[in-house]
């Protein structure tokens, strides 16, 4: 709002939905106002005109005090309850939005995390057999036969339009969702076979936009091992590029930070994130955009850090600029969720292709400005 100047309008809307809400409210208020006081007086009189008449036919002889003194009691007995029905019947119709919404949380599949094997010792050998894959209600194709092979140890990166199916291939990695046909393999068993706890366990993932809570920087390096030392969170820190910027803020690593980490730039937090993630020492790395939000000399530097700090850990990178992939030994190239490319850095840049363009015309652009 600050950016474009447009607090103004953005008052205005919320002025006019407020207006809107205060009408429906007092229109509501003046419905309760008028019907219960008005319902009171009815009831009221009805038992007003019950013991006038009653009380009549007493006198007359036409019935007795004890039939008069039965109906009036049973009468008040009915009536109360009858006049209560009208607010159950109201309030039923909130409880039945309210159940449906319970319904869905209660009734809503539950995810099952065991599986034959666990994950524990990972060599980081990853494999993709004619895998397929479209988003659940959708008839998309996200993925189509792709096929590749990571060996223990490779840095892989995963490159293409947006669209093309990078992420994807985590998030089916990672079993948030089960590929339609094909099999993916972990050390040549089928994650099929391994438990899915385990498998997030061995696999450390660093999203494009990282989620950080509302507590200290220091606390959020550590949510992955609560028990690690300040050496261990400092270390990783390290080999995320964030020590080096720890000076700036005013207590440093202990630092409070805003819910989602909003009082930190971009880079900031992907640092964060990263830190996070080393600290669990992950058997298979995987970066999505993680640098994304970095200059290009320090995203060259924690690259150079992450080799040492990983020890030759296998990695994933999903980048959109070559500086990203600098460092990887291949190179998948998707478009429209198939595989078009794969090979070695040197091989694929110098094939005509996306990455060639990619080279080309981060190439010109350095030229036109310099």
């Amino acid at each position: 709002m600050k950016a474009f100047a447009n607090e103004d309008y953005e008052i205005e809307q919320f002025t006019k939905q407020n207006k809107e809400k205060r009408t429906v409210g007092i229109r509501h208020a003046m419905l309760h106002a008028y019907f219960w006081p008005f319902s009171d007086l009815v009831v009221h009189l009805q038992i007003a005109i019950s013991i006038a008449f009653g009380g009549y036919l007493s006198l007359k002889g036409a019935i007795t005090v004890g039939e008069f003194s039965s109906f009036f009691t049973y009468g008040i007995m009915v009536t109360w309850p009858l006049r209560q029905l009208g607010r159950t019947v109201s309030q039923m119709g909130m409880a039945v939005v309210a159940m449906d919404r319970l319904s869905n949380i209660l009734d809503a599949e539950k995810e099952v995390y065991d599986g034959k094997h666990l994950a524990k010792d990972m060599n980081g050998k990853i494999r993709f057999e004619n895998v397929s894959f479209s988003y659940p209600g959708s008839d998309v194709k996200v993925l189509k036969n792709v096929s590749f092979e990571i060996l223990p140890g490779e840095s892989a990166a995963i490159i293409g339009p947006a669209g093309s199916g990078k992420t994807t291939i985590i998030q089916l990695l990672l079993r948030f969702y089960e590929p339609d046909e094909g099999t993916i393999y972990i050390d040549d068993i089928a994650i099929t076979d391994l438990s899915k706890s385990s498998i997030r366990e061995r696999i450390g993932a660093v999203l494009q936009n990282p989620f950080l809570f509302s507590t200290t920087i220091y606390n959020n390096i550590a949510y992955t091992d609560t028990t690690a030392s300040e050496e261990k969170v400092i270390e990783a820190a390290k080999a995320a590029g964030f020590h080096e910027i720890a000076h700036i803020f005013n207590d440093g690593y202990h630092t409070m930070v805003g819910e989602k980490g909003v009082t930190l730039s971009g880079g900031q937090k992907q640092r964060v994130a990263l830190a996070r993630t080393l600290l669990e020492q992950p058997s298979v790395l995987i970066l999505d955009d993680a640098t994304s939000a970095v200059d290009t000399e320090t995203e060259y530097k924690i690259q150079h850090a992450l080799k040492t700090y990983t020890g030759g850990k296998t990695s994933i990178v999903i980048a959109h600029r070559v500086s990203s992939i600098q460092f990887a030994d291949k190179v998948i190239v998707l478009d429209e969720g198939e595989i078009i490319q794969i090979g070695s850095m040197e091989k694929i840049k110098e094939e005509d292709g996306y990455l060639k363009e990619m080279l080309e015309l981060q190439t010109s652009l350095e030229e036109d400005l310099v």
